[in-house]
């Protein structure tokens, strides 16, 4: 039994106590005396001041009064005004449960009415409101609770029992971390991790609601921190609340060759790397997902290759000489990324379908033939023309060329393509040494226009085409050979120019792809590199013999076409310095040997440069001296030499007698042989003994080098030098990540890494509690239900299923604010109210008895609104606090409500007027209700006209929670409530239900809708949004925040034409409707709110964390702090840790 349980039953009677256990942090006791039972309260309370922990008498099971006869008692007892609705009996808790519309009449004066039910019937008597609203989801949480009862009995049990573990009361000692999983710098995302040497806590596990799918939307869940989910040992959710990748054409390595990512699909095999065999491998696609989140994109350009990814898409780096996954908005110049630039050829990508039908003089129809499929033949006339080519006439195409023999040769490719006779003649300039073939082909130019509209760009704008860079390595090659013929030049490399800066990136994408290092200077890409030129030789060459003869022989000079200068390896100078530290080279011992006469000149260059990276020769000599190194270690191991050892390892003498506790005197004496040979045997085993297992850890040590480097340079790949990154807005509709089965895959030819909701980590594994408020657990299982059922509606399959939600409310443990409660047995925490959502929380979090007092605001808002009161910012003690920054710049002060409600009134009677209608996007929870009392109050007060109110969406179901726990709303709200003057159940709100209902709604007359996604990333609001966008008599008013790239930021920022998500139509809309943004409806602090919350906070912190905003107002709002208050401030990246002990 624990020591608490121990002490507790030694202050109570004997045989009183049948059974004694944890309900969490709560202590239960369980009795079979009834006497003791009926009169014990005071005895209780006395214990519970000793031992500062709730305790809870409860009758044995044996005791308790029948339950029919027990609800008998209660009906007879409790007035029917109270209006029960249900009484529900937990056997295994000795609990009833009594649902009612107003419990206080349940309870009577001062307890008097369940003190009698106890005192007669022997059951612990709780009660529930029952929802003004009824609401499936509530009824069927209850349900899971109560159905496994018994099973939420031992699991409580079970975590009481390692709270108390080792139970210290005292003030502890140890250290504090908080690493960022996720909004770090970004708005939604929510997940931070704290640890402690006896916890690892998780508060919140967020979805960002402003990516509609892909990796981006979850936590990073699979750091080392966290390792095995099941280690967590609980989980704290503030509140509920659905808060990488490259674009859509870029080439992920397959089988087949090389396809855009778009056009990958589940079940399809790609190129991976395995890390362990340093081979590639085949690996399958297990997800596929897109994102619309990202406002900006990264280029990030090697000698060699050129990819975009979107800032938080993670890339493999090397640091201490070992694999890590480096976030692309954490890149630097001059890292290594690795690469499969010399990868075996790929296989052929499919055949690129060409569109034959086309419109032309009916004169050239039965002669000219037009290709089905794009060839290496069509591939290459395209290249030679986009260099040397021009459209004469709009019926007439010309290319340009000194040397005849390249035009003959062309002429014949469009005589193979197209049965069509092309005619050379001279340039009609007689002094200019050129001539002209001309194609004189209606059909031909409408065939080219049709499937290559690149074709016919300006010089300055021309790109390689599309259906070029998605074909096979075949078609890709017949078209740089096209291109060099036309714009190429060889020396001791070869140079192809162009006054597009587009085609120069294309043309070293397409030379990436099929393994030719390039590089770019201006308007040039050159090929200089051995490896290079015989590369391009092989697999390209040149059309035009001058060149490829001048090509040949610059070939020819060489014998070993290896990467030899380039081929670095992420071994740096200090990587060089620590492994020659551990393996004893390093030291200041007297006569120790000189690095100069024992590193080879290679590594000693490399040691005395501050930057740079070993090339593989270099890194394969350390290894070459590594060994050798263990050798010599390994032949002198018995020698008792102790000055001989010391120079071996560098070893001072003060390094020895710190290690052993010899005196640095007595190490010299016996070195010096002038010590009594009586006490050089006496201490003699000390220092041999301590030489033998310092040369026995330095052995060890080295092979641990030999095996990470070995590591390395068994992969087969090429580092590639990061040489510039550049960041730009996002101009792709979405970006594309994919998952597969070995975590990471080829894009282009960098090695890159494929990239969270609580129920998640039960699927995974995860078995402890999750500590929330009663509302938060409502509303958190009804979003992600949703999530499970958007997912199958789109035929996907869901990251969890209902079962997982299920878990997680068996795993539940909610907590009211003001109640503290033990989590671990160093973390105490109590939950006060943030003021942002119903049942939102901020979290005081006690470390350590006192140790270490940590405030995690979550979402909060402190301001009071219709429907809740601010946030609570006063505490018992406090060192740093997590503040959110959402609306965080100095721009965004929030005005006043009242001119918030009488702009509102304005727009919409303005709308009304004109017959037109209103939609207001919501995200459903916290904000969408603040919305419903505003048009209920306006409405009822005559500020607004008598208009139907339509709520579609999860707006029904959690308004219908909000009615069960009004305890949890602001004061205001709650006396409405508890006075029958509840606004939710206004009549002017109709549910939607069905299509046809929404329908009904389309055709009808003015209204207002209140509809979920309010950032239209999905849900009923883009539905609404579609049918009234093009219609200039309808209003849309964003109230709450708007994510990166989603449908609602760009209608917000005005724009007029926007395409939906594929997932909900595709369409094109034109947005002809009113369009405006209402500051001060949020359910986030604005800046002013934001400031004084921390200006007026109690007792004022030492350190404040900045998060849970876009990376501008997160500063902004911290250095403002800073200036104003004085406090030091901390804006983390997701994946930082900070240590606040």
């Amino acid at each position: 039994m624990s020591e608490i349980l121990k002490a507790i039953k030694s202050e109570l009677p004997n045989g009183v106590v049948s059974e004694a256990i944890f309900e969490g942090a709560n202590i239960v006791l369980y009795t079979t005396d009834k006497e003791f039972f009926r009169n014990s309260d005071d005895k209780i309370r006395d214990i519970v001041k000793k031992v500062k922990k709730r305790i809870e008498l409860r009758a044995d099971s044996s005791m308790l009064a029948p339950q029919e006869e027990t609800e008998k008692t209660i009906r007879e007892l409790v007035p029917t005004d109270a209006e029960i609705e249900s009484i529900i009996f937990d056997v295994p808790r000795s609990t009833a449960i009594v649902e009612a519309k107003r419990p206080g009449i349940v309870i009577g004066k001062n307890g008097s009415i369940l003190k009698e039910i106890k005192n007669s019937t022997m059951w612990t008597i709780q009660t529930q409101r029952s929802p003004a609203i009824h609401s499936k989801i509530t009824e069927k949480i209850r349900d899971v609770l109560y159905a496994n009862n018994s099973y939420r009995k031992k699991f409580l049990n079970e975590i009481g029992k390692k709270i108390y573990e080792n139970w210290n009361p005292e003030k502890m000692d140890m250290w504090v971390r908080l690493t960022y999983l996720g909004s770090g710098r970004q708005v939604g995302r929510s997940c931070l991790l704290l640890q402690t040497p006896k916890s690892k806590i998780v508060f919140d596990c967020g979805i960002n609601v402003g990516v509609i799918s892909g990796p981006e939307r979850f936590p990073y869940l699979d750091v080392s921190e966290i390792g095995d989910i099941s280690s967590i040992d609980a989980i704290v959710l503030s509140h509920a609340h659905l808060d990488h990748c490259l674009p859509p054409q870029y080439p992920v390595l397959t089988e087949k060759g090389y396809k855009k990512i778009d056009d990958i699909k589940v079940g399809e095999n790609v190129i991976s790397l395995d890390w362990k065999s340093g081979k590639y491998i085949s690996s399958k696609v297990t997800e596929k997902t897109q994102t619309n989140g990202h406002k900006r994109v990264l280029t990030i350009k090697t000698p060699y290759s050129t990819i975009e990814s979107s800032p938080n898409h993670r890339f493999f780096t090397v640091k201490n000489l070992e694999i890590k996954e480096t976030e692309a908005q954490e890149l630097t110049e001059h890292m290594l990324l690795p690469s499969n630039l010399l990868h075996k050829d790929q296989k052929l990508g499919e055949l690129i379908p060409l569109i034959t039908k086309v419109q032309y003089n009916k004169k050239e129809e039965g002669k000219t033939h037009l290709p089905h499929e794009l060839t290496p033949n069509l591939a290459e006339f395209i290249g030679y023309y986009m260099g040397d080519g021009h459209k004469s006439t709009p019926y007439s195409l010309r290319l340009t060329d000194s040397h005849i023999p390249i035009l003959e040769y062309h002429k014949e490719i469009i005589k193979e393509l197209f049965n069509s006779e092309a005619i050379i003649r001279h340039h009609s300039d007689k002094t200019k040494n050129a001539h002209i073939l001309e194609i004189n082909n209606i059909k031909i130019i409408r065939f080219l226009e049709n499937n290559f509209p690149e074709f016919f760009s300006k010089t300055r704008d021309i790109r390689i085409p599309e259906k070029i860079i998605n074909s096979g390595n075949e078609v890709q090659l017949a078209f740089l050979r096209g291109f060099a013929d036309a714009e190429g030049t060889v020396s001791n490399r070869i140079k192809i120019t162009s006054f597009s800066k587009e085609m120069i990136k294309d043309l070293q994408h397409l030379f990436s792809l099929n393994n030719i290092p390039s590089h770019i200077s201006g308007n040039d890409i050159s090929i200089s590199s051995i490896y290079g030129l015989s590369r391009f030789k092989e697999k390209v060459g040149f059309s035009i013999k001058y060149k490829m003869d001048n090509l040949m022989s610059e070939v020819s000079k060489f014998n070993n076409h290896e990467f030899n200068k380039q081929d670095l390896v992420p071994l740096t100078s200090n990587d060089l310095r620590e492994i020659l530290k551990v393996a004893g080279m390093l030291g200041k011992v007297h006569d120790s040997p000189n690095l100069s006469n024992i590193l080879p000149m290679s590594l000693l260059d490399l040691f005395r440069r501050k930057e740079g990276y070993a090339t593989r020769k270099t890194a394969e000599t350390l290894l070459y001296v590594l060994k050798n190194r263990i050798t010599e270690i390994n032949k002198r191991i018995d020698l008792n030499d102790m000055y001989v050892l010391r120079q071996l390892l560098s070893l001072t003498r003060t390094e020895i007698s710190l290690s052993t506790g010899l005196k640095v005197s007595q190490i010299q004496q016996i070195e010096e042989n002038r010590i009594s040979k009586e006490f050089a045997a006496s201490i003699s085993h000390i220092l041999s003994s301590f030489m033998k297992d310092k040369m026995t850890s330095t052995i060890s040590a080295i092979n641990n080098k030999i095996s990470l480097l070995e590591n390395i340079l068994k992969l087969e790949v090429i580092w590639e030098k990061i040489t510039t990154i550049d960041s730009k807005e996002n101009p792709y509709p979405y970006l594309v990540d994919i998952e597969v089965e070995s975590h990471n895959f080829i894009a282009g030819n960098i090695v890159v890494h494929n990239s969270g909701l609580i129920p998640y980590l039960y699927k995974m594994g995860y078995k402890g509690p999750v500590y929330m408020t009663p509302p938060t657990r409502d509303i958190s299982a009804l979003l992600a239900l949703d999530l499970v059922s958007v997912h199958y509606k789109k035929a996907e399959v869901p990251i969890y299923r209902a079962d997982d939600v299920k878990e997680m409310v068996r795993h539940s443990i909610c907590l009211n604010y003001g109640e503290v409660f033990d989590i671990t047995p160093d973390i105490r925490i109590t939950f006060y109210n943030a003021g942002h959502v119903l049942g939102s929380a901020i979290t005081h979090v006690n470390i350590g008895n006192g140790l270490h007092n940590f405030v995690y605001t979550g979402d909060s808002n402190y301001r009071k609104t219709r429907l809740l009161d601010p946030a609570v910012n006063f505490y018992p003690r406090v060192e740093s606090i997590m503040v959110e920054s959402t609306y965080g710049s100095k721009d965004q002060i929030q005005p006043p409500l009242s001119e918030v409600d009488e702009k509102f009134c304005i727009l919409v009677n303005d709308t009304i007027k004109r017959g037109g209608k209103i939609l207001l996007p919501e995200l459903g929870l916290g904000h969408a209700q603040e919305t419903l009392l505003r048009v209920e109050d306006a409405i009822r007060t005559g500020k607004l006209p008598q208009i139907p109110v339509y709520l579609d969406g999860m707006l029904w179901d959690i308004t219908a929670i909000h009615t069960a726990y009004p305890e949890f709303l602001g004061s205001n709200i709650r006396n409405k409530i508890f006075n029958d003057e509840n606004p939710f159940t206004s009549s002017l709100f109709k549910r939607v239900g069905s299509p046809t209902e929404r329908k009904e709604v389309f055709e009808g007359g003015p209204c207002i809708v209140i509809a979920t996604n309010g950032m239209l990333a999905g849900g009923a609001s883009v539905e609404y949004f579609k049918e009234f966008a093009e219609n200039e008599k309808n209003l849309i008013i964003f109230g709450c925040y708007q994510g990166p790239n989603t449908l609602g930021r760009q209608v917000s920022e005005g724009n007029k034409v926007v395409r939906i998500d594929e997932n909900f139509g595709g369409e094109t809309i034109n947005v002809n409707m009113q369009v405006e943004t209402m500051s001060g409806l949020s359910a986030h602090s604005g800046r002013g709110e934001l400031m004084q919350f921390i200006g007026r906070m109690t007792p004022k912190p030492k350190k404040v964390i900045i998060s849970h905003g876009e990376q501008s107002r997160c500063l902004d709002f911290a250095s403002s702090i800073y200036r104003q208050y004085g406090i030091e401030t901390i804006v983390p990246r997701n994946l930082e840790t900070i240590r606040l002990k």
